[in-house]
Parts: C-alpha cells; structure tokens; sequence
C-alpha cells in the first residue's frame, strides 16, 4: 500500500473524530470550549485548538512525505550515513515542540482562570458571609478556565502523540532501508 502511513493516522484519528462530531452536535464540545465562563475573552482555548489543527496538518504532510519516499525516492543513494541521519532527525520535531505547546498554554489558561477568579475577591469585605458567597460564582468561572484549558491542552498533546509515534515508525523504517541500501 502506498500511503500506509496515512492509512495508519486515519485509522488512528477516525473514532476520536466520530466522538468529537458527536459532542459538537449534541453541543457538549461548545460548553467544553467556552468553559461555561464570562470570561471567554481569554481564547486561549482556541488557540491550543489552532495549534492542534496545524500540527496534525503538518504531521498528515510529513507522513505522506515519508510515504511517498518509502516507495519511489531514492534520494540516500550514495549519500553518508550521517546525511541519511541529519536528514530525518528533525523532520518531526516543530510538531513534537508544537505538543510541548499545547501542556503549556493550557497550563497558561489554568493561570489566567485562576487570576480571573481571584480577581473578583474583594479582601475587604471578606469578612461578610453574603458577599463571600455572591464572590464565590467568580472563583468557580475561574476555575472552570482552568480545568478546561489544561484538559483540552493535555489531551490535545497526548492525541498528537500517538499520531507522532506512527509517523516516527515510518520515518525509522525509511531510515533502515536507506542505510541497508548504501553501497557496500
């Protein structure tokens, strides 16, 4: 099969895809996303998503890529093994950086939720019970960001890297058959 690889991340993608479409229609994905807060102004949420996007777009890429040179390229003939290597070494590695992203703005998300829900404390009128509980709802919204960003981010990074492990298999054996067919 030519694009085997390919096949493999669709494979891989197609359940995870199904669940999210279902949870988009259904409409839990859009309370996930929004976090159920006020404060949606911190879009941080969607910017792991964006992330996200790119890099399985480059990761889709980069295993037809793989593909295409595991059956027709023959660019290692005659070179080095150590060009073969530098060659492969870092094709993955913006994508593999790009997951190290997606943990830290959701752990950047969990800071802004958590500055957002103390910033409705009043620590003068802490001493008040009514006031305490109606500053409460704040503390929750906040929290709510917090959570959701770093959720989303953590699975984001953990989905991408089960996809970067397929495409990392390829990239090896494209690195053994071109070192097996280096001229003696």
């Amino acid at each position: 099969m030519k694009y085997s690889t390919v096949a493999k991340l669709i494979a891989l993608n197609f359940v995870p895809i199904i669940v999210l479409f279902f949870g988009w229609v259904f409409g839990g994905l859009q309370l996930s996303i929004a976090g159920g807060s006020q404060y949606e102004s911190t879009y941080v949420i969607y910017l792991i998503i964006a992330i996200f996007i790119a890099a399985m777009v480059m990761l889709f890429y980069r295993a037809k890529q793989v593909d295409d040179e595991l059956t027709e390229s023959s660019w290692w003939v005659g070179q080095s093994p150590d060009f073969i290597e530098l060659s492969l070494d870092h094709r993955l590695q913006p994508i593999v950086y790009m997951g190290y992203s997606l943990v830290v703005f959701g752990l950047i998300g969990t800071v802004i939720g958590f500055i957002f829900g103390l910033n409705g404390i009043d620590p003068e009128a802490m001493g008040d019970l009514p006031t305490m509980i109606s500053s409460l709802g704040g503390i929750l919204q906040g929290v709510g960001i917090a959570y959701y960003t770093t959720l989303v981010g953590s699975i984001g990074d953990i989905w991408l890297g089960f996809n970067i492990l397929i495409v990392a298999g390829a990239l090896n054996r494209l690195r053994l058959r071109a070192l097996q067919r280096q001229p003696a």
